[in-house]
């Protein structure tokens, strides 16, 4: 820790080992929790994501549709793998990540079918989904109009046949019926007050399943990098309360559980699966 992270409020330690980010992390989110709790909507959302972000991709121009979808290879930083916090890359995780979800996918679609992610971002997982599915089709959502033009930009040049809409996921949709509903790390921007109203949006117009990959605070393991999660997400309004949601919603939850991945150690994501009955 040196003099200017101490200015900027910044108590976390990041060069000492794995117990020291952790630690320094639970102080460092624990304070942070005493101050007045910041208020998250779709307004805030708009305004964190509706600008010019440092995509690692975007100044290079030779960028392959691999480099795309899988993520940045070479800047270390924590992460988690396998439940277990070390050193290593965003794409080590995108490598867990992207065949569970093609799994999940794959079993609950078939050729032809409408396959939709709320929060879609600039399109990386539905470029995944496409080249490894491509009977199916593809549609994205997502709140900030930015993001949806990165998106058309990238999906164009590698030739993906994957649309992109702007949209409020909790609002009132028009899109057609589909066979599954998913996000990654999507919902998890959304406080309790809206997120439930994105769950029913996934219910409305998926058939057969919801398939969520996101942080879901509840789940989190109980040790000192669980509380320390627990306090960040607190501190920060993301979600909370997703399953609870998903039954009072009178769904069907067959799968809740942590995956053992995250691009932050601090944001384990849980999988959780919704199936569907007509």
């Amino acid at each position: 820790m040196n003099m200017k992270q101490l200015i900027r409020g910044n108590l976390r330690i990041e060069d000492r080992g794995p117990a020291a980010y952790v630690w320094s992390s639970l102080a460092h989110y624990g304070l942070r929790a005493l101050l007045p709790k910041r208020s998250r909507d779709t307004t805030v959302v708009m305004n964190e994501y509706n600008h010019e972000r440092d995509e690692y991709w975007k100044p290079q121009h030779q960028l392959s549709v691999d480099d795309y979808v899988w993520g940045d290879r070479e800047r270390e930083r924590w992460i988690l793998l396998d439940h277990e916090l070390g050193r290593g890359t965003l794409r080590q995780v995108r490598e867990r990540l992207l065949p569970r979800l093609k799994q999940r996918v794959e079993q609950y679609s078939a050729p032809g079918d409408l396959v939709v992610e709320f929060g879609a971002g600039t399109g990386r997982n539905l470029a995944y989904l496409s080249l490894e599915l491509p009977d199916r089709k593809y549609l994205g959502l997502e709140l900030t109009p930015r993001s949806v033009d990165d998106a058309h930009a990238m999906l164009r040049r590698f030739g993906l046949p994957v649309e992109m809409r702007v949209a409020d996921v909790t609002a009132a949709l028009d899109v057609p019926r589909a066979a599954v509903a998913y996000s990654v790390q999507a919902l998890e921007q959304l406080p309790s007050t809206v997120s439930r109203a994105a769950l029913a949006n996934m219910a409305k117009i998926a058939s057969r399943a919801i398939i969520c990959f996101e942080p879901i605070r509840e789940l989190f393991p109980k040790n000192m990098r669980g509380f320390a999660a627990r306090l960040r997400q607190y501190r920060a309004d993301y979600l909370s309360g997703l399953p609870q949601h998903a039954r009072e919603l009178g769904l069907d939850v067959v799968t809740a559980k942590l995956a053992g991945f995250a691009e932050h150690p601090l944001n384990e994501l849980s999988e959780l699966v919704i199936e569907l009955h007509p």
